[in-house]
């Protein structure tokens, strides 16, 4: 048997995800056994993007600042609301507070915060452990956040991505009904 394609699985190593199979093997008399063993089969899950690519492209992910932080940010603003962005004395440090009425508004992505979560886990394609275990902890860390923040007396408004691109006047009168009753 060649050695190329072990050096080959050998470069390609981080790219490489184990699955497990379970397979019959030949028994010593020709005949295949009826026990059942587990093999390890690797697939290589490829990359559309090269390394040093993908390490540029998730570094430019920012926290804030974001499209849909910033579409939010000029709508409020045209309606004349005056806020705080990402204000590091409140827990949670929220994209959009209003101190005086205890209001906190989180502008989240669908990706980074587990929208829909059950359902997109399988979408992960490579690192699945690492992203799996990341994103839960994102989903976790934002509900001790919300649990923080109403124990603290903050009313806390939490609007997906899409929300905010494909419904942005809803998200306003949402924020305008809270504002107008907290006041």
């Amino acid at each position: 048997m060649s050695s190329e394609p072990i050096k080959a699985l050998e470069v390609m190593r981080e790219k490489i995800l184990p699955v497990f199979v379970r397979a019959t093997y030949p028994h010593e008399g020709g005949i295949f056994s009826s026990q059942i063993i587990t093999l390890v089969v690797y697939i290589i899950m490829a990359d559309v993007h090269s390394k040093a690519t993908r390490s540029y492209n998730m570094s430019r992910i920012k926290s804030k600042n974001t499209k849909i932080e910033v579409i939010l940010s000029k709508e409020l603003w045209a309606n004349g609301y005056r806020y705080r962005r990402n204000d590091k004395s409140v827990i949670g440090k929220p994209d959009f507070v209003f101190k005086k009425i205890k209001l906190a508004i989180f502008c989240d992505s669908e990706f980074w915060h587990g929208k829909n979560w059950d359902s997109q886990q399988a979408r992960i394609g490579t690192n699945k452990i690492y992203w799996i275990n990341k994103i839960q902890n994102n989903i976790n860390r934002d509900k001790r956040i919300n649990e923080r923040l109403t124990n603290a007396g903050w009313v806390v408004i939490r609007f997906w991505e899409t929300e905010i691109e494909k419904r942005l006047n809803d998200c306003v009168l949402t924020i305008t009904d809270i504002v107008n009753f907290l006041r």
